[in-house]
């Protein structure tokens, strides 16, 4: 039973470790304010993707 529960562990661990390495991973910097219309579109929908 208690190696059920240590792989159960070791599985959210490295699920947590994958969110955390994602999270890290996503930029969160607004797009730049002199773009274009068209321009601010297209960053949008690039950092919607991810």
């Amino acid at each position: 039973m208690s190696n059920t529960i240590i792989k159960g562990a070791q599985r959210a661990k490295r699920k947590l470790a994958d969110l955390l390495d994602e999270a890290k991973a996503v930029n969160l910097t607004p797009p730049d304010q002199h773009l274009s219309v068209d321009k601010k579109q297209q960053q949008f929908e690039l950092k919607r993707g991810l």
